[in-house]
């Protein structure tokens, strides 16, 4: 399968006008994502009025992060429902939500226990302060990440827009790693995180590309979420070596049992809309 396939599946005529028909689809894409992330931090975000309520109320930011999530991931699907112009199970499937992949998921949760492994054997221990904002940071949240990354943003760029896998992943990964930059307090961690974070975007496209779903890329996610905030390593990507050579160490081992596990695939790549149920 060709690059000039997808140079022109949109209308199946070749030159220019196909090319910008595309270019306007990827704006169309970067404009929903970036609209869709700023309206749900105003409203439900720390700047917005429904988390000071909830923490006021006594219910912790650990609530206020799940409920903006779940905001979020109702969004992303009602959404994706207008644009594709599909029910609900039609927009679950075009998210990638839909098939369910327990081999994606028991893959990473091999490699996430070898990497966990390793931090006993360096004497790391968990320190676990709240459960409920652990669930936030490792479960919910790397799922509508996925979701709104993966599912909308890269899964569009590949199945409606036609875009090839490398420039759908860069495209992707870029807002991915932009939307994680605060976390750096100078120059040097902001680049660096820019940098982690975007590779990983890839590694994570790469496991929806494979999988055809995103629960290995959310299972992977997760795993790495779940090992930050429980153990005592880096908050972030930046300047933590031991983190990110358990980073490193999942990421080899999530794409090396990926590899052996959809070794029979004849068709890795698949079109989508020829996937999804016919009633939707």
């Amino acid at each position: 399968m060709g690059s000039q396939r997808y140079l022109t599946s949109v209308n199946g005529r070749a030159g220019w006008r196909g090319i910008t028909r595309q270019a306007s689809l990827v704006v169309v894409l970067f404009a929903i994502t970036i609209g869709l992330w700023f309206a749900f931090i105003a409203l439900f975000g720390p700047i917005g009025p429904v988390w000071p309520r909830i923490v006021h109320a006594g219910y912790g930011e650990g609530v206020a992060l799940i409920i903006l999530n779940v905001a979020a991931f109702a969004g992303l699907v009602i959404v994706t429902m207008l644009l594709r112009r599909k029910r609900l199970t039609g927009a679950i499937h075009v998210l990638g939500i839909a098939p369910f992949s327990w081999r994606a998921i028991l893959v990473t949760l091999v490699a996430v226990c070898v990497a966990v492994a390793m931090l006993y054997a360096l004497s790391y221990r968990p320190r676990i302060t709240s459960y409920t904002v652990l669930l936030g940071d490792a479960i919910i949240g790397p799922f509508v990440e996925e979701v709104l990354f993966r599912g909308f943003l890269y899964r569009q760029f590949r199945r409606w827009v036609g875009l090839p896998f490398w420039l759908a992943a860069a495209l992707s990964s870029v807002p991915f790693a932009l939307e994680h930059v605060n976390q750096g307090s100078s120059i040097t961690m902001m680049w660096e995180i820019l940098g982690w974070t975007f590779v990983g975007g890839i590694v994570f496209c790469w496991l929806v590309e494979r999988w055809r779903c995103i629960w290995g890329a959310w299972a992977m996610h997760a795993g790495l979420n779940f090992t930050a905030a429980a153990f005592p390593l880096g908050a972030t990507a930046a300047l933590d070596l031991t983190g990110n050579v358990q980073r490193l160490l999942v990421a080899v081992l999530v794409v090396t049992g990926t590899l052996w596990v959809t070794r029979r695939n004849k068709k890795v790549v698949a079109d989508l809309d020829a996937e999804l149920p016919r009633s939707t």
